[in-house]
């Protein structure tokens, strides 16, 4: 029993979500932020993802097919130091700001707990799950994954072109909720709902 004893929950550094959660997000389950179009969906997965590996010294890995690699790593920057996003995009920094970056890249970067994949391609999950197997070949273990954005995904068996994104989705999902249990992992998929229920008078989902 010792030897198969769970991993801790994924504290995601917000206190009250946290204790929603019941301690955190539970390893081997996927969880689903889903919401509008820029309501900070992206940046709420990238705080937990920033949290689980630098405040907890976890592995964890961000597979963006939005944003790219140096876009992720200049929110994350910006983020553990304070510097404004736009400051390290522009150049435009002061010597005492580009010693602090460069600190903290350097820690990050020997550390190597927190990675990222995606740089705006469309991955099937197996592309994903070759990315995770390198942490793990890494760290021996991944503990957190973050897949932003499910939409964008293709499906699992593209392949087929059946045509029927729904049943393409489903099969994303059932196969991200699948790769969680092998890795033991928390994975979080990020989702955009949709704007249909704009032009409906109860405007509900």
């Amino acid at each position: 029993m010792k030897q198969h004893e769970p991993k801790p929950r994924v504290l995601t550094g917000l206190m009250t979500l946290d204790d929603l959660l019941g301690g955190g997000l539970r390893p081997g389950r996927v969880t689903v932020v889903a919401a509008r179009t820029s309501m900070g969906k992206s940046m709420l997965a990238l705080t937990m993802a920033r949290n689980c590996a630098f405040r907890q010294g976890r592995p964890a890995q961000v597979a963006s097919l939005e944003k790219s690699k140096e876009g992720l790593l200049e929110r994350t920057l910006a983020a553990e130091t304070g510097v404004p996003t736009e400051k390290i995009r522009r150049r435009t920094l002061d010597p005492s700001e580009l010693d602090l970056l460069h600190a903290v890249a350097a820690e990050a970067d020997s550390k190597a707990l927190l990675s990222f994949g995606g740089d705006g391609t469309t991955p099937a999950v197996a592309e994903i799950e070759r990315r995770c197997a390198a942490v793990v070949g890494r760290h021996g273990r991944l503990d957190f994954l973050v897949v932003d954005c499910l939409g964008l995904m293709d499906g699992a068996l593209l392949q087929c072109a059946s045509g029927d994104r729904k049943k393409e989705v489903a099969g994303v999902v059932t196969d991200l909720q699948e790769l969680a249990t092998r890795l033991e992992a928390a994975v979080v998929i990020v989702e955009q709902l949709t704007r249909a229920p704009e032009l409906r008078h109860d405007h509900r989902y």
